[in-house]
C-alpha cells in the first residue's frame, strides 16, 4: 500500500517516491520535481539496475544522458572484469537492454522491452526519485522490498 508512511517520509510525497502508471505501449510519466532538477535536453538512458544484490527485486533505471550515467557505467564496468562468469553474463544482458529515449512534452518515456521485463513493470508503479537518477519499480516488488526493510531495521532496535 503506498500511502503508507515509513522512518517519518510518506512514501508518496514529492521528492522521494511518487505513483506512477506503466500504460500498455510502455510509457510512463515521469515525476516533474525530477524533471524540473535533472537535465534531460539529451533525452534518457533506461536500463535495469545494477548492480543489484537482490536480482529479484530490480528496477529499471532512468538516467539523464549526460556525463553522470557516463560515470554510472564506468562503474558497471569495473565490475565486468572483477567478478563471476554469472555476472559477466548478466551483465550482457543489462548492456542489450539499454536504450536512449526522448522524453515527451508530458514528460512521458516510453520503457522498452528487456528493462520493462525484467523490472516487470505494468500498471502501477514506483518512481523513486535519488541523487542523480529515478528508479522504476514494480509496485509490489517495492511494497515486498519496504516490508523488508523495514523488517532488517526492526531487527536492530532494541
Amino acid at each position: 500500500m503506498l500511502s503508507r508512511h515509513r522512518h517519518g517520509v510518506g512514501m508518496t510525497e514529492p521528492g522521494f517516491t511518487h505513483k506512477c502508471v506503466m500504460e500498455v505501449s510502455g510509457r510512463v510519466i515521469l515525476p516533474a520535481s525530477w524533471i524540473a532538477r535533472v537535465d534531460i535536453t539529451a533525452g534518457v538512458v533506461v536500463m535495469p539496475h545494477l548492480p543489484s544484490p537482490l536480482p529479484e527485486y530490480m528496477p529499471a533505471d532512468v538516467w539523464p544522458n549526460t556525463d553522470e550515467y557516463e560515470k554510472h557505467l564506468e562503474a558497471v564496468d569495473s565490475l565486468y572484469y572483477s567478478r563471476s562468469a554469472r555476472t559477466r553474463e548478466l551483465l550482457r544482458v543489462v548492456y542489450g537492454a539499454i536504450s536512449y529515449e526522448a522524453v515527451d512534452n508530458d514528460g512521458g518515456v516510453l520503457v522498452k522491452g528487456t528493462a520493462r521485463d525484467i523490472a516487470r513493470l505494468e500498471g502501477e508503479i514506483v518512481c523513486v526519485e535519488l541523487v542523480d537518477h529515478l528508479e522504476l519499480w514494480n509496485a509490489s516488488r517495492w511494497e515486498e522490498r519496504m516490508d523488508m526493510f523495514d523488517r532488517s531495521i526492526t531487527d536492530l532496535l532494541p
